[in-house]
């Protein structure tokens, strides 16, 4: 968002909060119902009734689907208002594109395999690699613009879809990247979102899924002041994939061995451990932001 000089900056910071305050209120209120229409729709993960079920998704409540539709909602409301700043029609693209990639992965009983959704994934960066190829961050341009759109698609798609796991964090990180990047409307969905996803599993809680990791994965695409943040998911998703292949299993097999899994058996309240997190997300965008 482009800044206001003058004597109106205050009353642009404070639209500005209004904005988030709005956005907030209008998802809290639409995460009950929301969620039950995916409910009654059978879009849930893990699905209900399916009879095989992934070893780290076995005895969990099933959650509806709706935080990556209630995100989409916010990307689209925020759009038609102008409230993300100077958007291209390939960055819209680019973006519903990844939501695209990751509803298809929701939906499939055993999702996308790991070599199906690298190729997903890389076409839907098409429209990415092509604004970048007239003019990219850090000056880049041309056929090295246009790989380095593929490269960063491909990292971040992947970096925030690894971090899934814990959906809380997920929508803290775009709230703080979309505040940080002046997307209010976003900002305050993902604080909505976030309380909705204090109510117990069993009352319905909101679930990204894929489809909403992709989302967030591409939307940090569009601010790249707020890349410094995805050093956080990025360094645990490293961690990760090299316990995973010290255990002999292959790389993108899905497990319960990410940060915060690991710090919960260890005996460290969740409260902790998803404060602590967040706080290393502000101190990253203090140091690099």
């Amino acid at each position: 968002m482009a800044s206001v000089p003058g004597p109106l900056a205050a009353v642009h910071i404070d639209l500005q909060w209004g904005v988030l305050a709005a956005a907030f209120v209008v998802a809290v209120l639409l995460v009950a119902p929301l969620g039950r229409l995916f409910v009654a729709r059978g879009l849930t993960d893990p699905r209900s009734g399916d009879a095989a079920l992934p070893e780290r998704k076995r005895g969990q409540t099933p959650q509806p689907l709706s935080g990556g539709a209630l995100l989409a909602a916010a990307f689209v409301a925020a759009v038609l208002l102008g409230a993300t700043g100077t958007v291209s029609l390939l960055a819209i693209a680019f973006v519903f594109a990844a939501f695209t990639v990751g509803l298809v992965d929701d939906l499939v009983p055993e999702g996308l395999g790991p070599r199906t959704k690298l190729l997903a994934q890389s076409l839907a960066a098409a429209p990415l690699a092509v604004l970048w190829w007239d003019a990219g961050p850090f000056e880049l341009a041309g056929p090295l613009g246009s790989l380095a759109a593929l490269a960063a698609a491909l990292v971040a798609l992947n970096v925030i879809n690894t971090w899934d796991h814990a959906d809380g964090l997920v929508a803290t990180f775009l709230a703080c990247a979309a505040t940080f990047a002046g997307a209010p409307i976003l900002g305050g969905a993902s604080l909505g979102l976030l309380v909705g996803q204090l109510r117990p599993p069993a009352s319905g809680r909101p679930f990204l899924g894929d489809a909403g990791a992709h989302l967030v994965g591409a939307l940090v695409l569009l601010w790249p002041a707020v890349w410094p943040l995805l050093l956080l998911p990025g360094l645990d998703l490293v961690r990760v994939l090299v316990a995973r292949r010290r255990a002999g299993r292959p790389a993108w097999e899905g497990d319960r061995r990410h940060l915060g899994q690991a710090l919960a058996r260890r005996g460290v309240p969740s409260a902790w451990i998803a404060v602590g997190q967040v706080l290393v997300l502000w101190a990253i965008w203090a140091l690099f932001g």
